[in-house]
């Protein structure tokens, strides 16, 4: 048997402020005493060091670069389009670059092969 869902009284009254607008509205966009203090205490400007590496970082998250980092943008933007390994340093290894070779060659063939049709992954 199916029962109906009566909520708690104290979330009724409170649902019913909310709609009624009789509780303060806390967006920090709106010019509510609580929301601008939350507002002012946001924007407030900070002096660490942090802050100017964070604006001008180049990565997508805008958090501060760190060396390896820094080597790798310095990197791409020389224009160097080679590996690049984990700590931002290009990748010269004789041995390594063969390897990178040979797969983008067999990546080359599967992909010949997938637009051919065949099966030949």
């Amino acid at each position: 048997m199916w029962r109906l869902h009566r909520p708690a009284p104290a979330t009724v009254a409170m649902l019913a402020a909310v709609a009624s607008e009789s509780l303060p509205y806390t967006d920090p966009r709106a010019g509510y005493p609580l929301a601008l203090a939350y507002q002012a205490t946001r924007s407030a400007p900070s002096t660490s060091r942090n802050e100017a590496a964070v604006t001008t970082s180049r990565r997508w998250d805008r958090a501060p670069e760190t060396d390896a980092d820094r080597r790798f943008f310095d990197l791409r933007e020389s224009g160097y389009t080679g590996p690049i390994d984990q700590d931002g340093n290009a990748v010269t290894d004789p041995e390594t670059l063969a390897i990178f070779d040979a797969l983008a060659g067999a990546t080359d063939r599967q992909m010949a092969a997938r637009d051919a049709g065949t099966d030949e992954f």
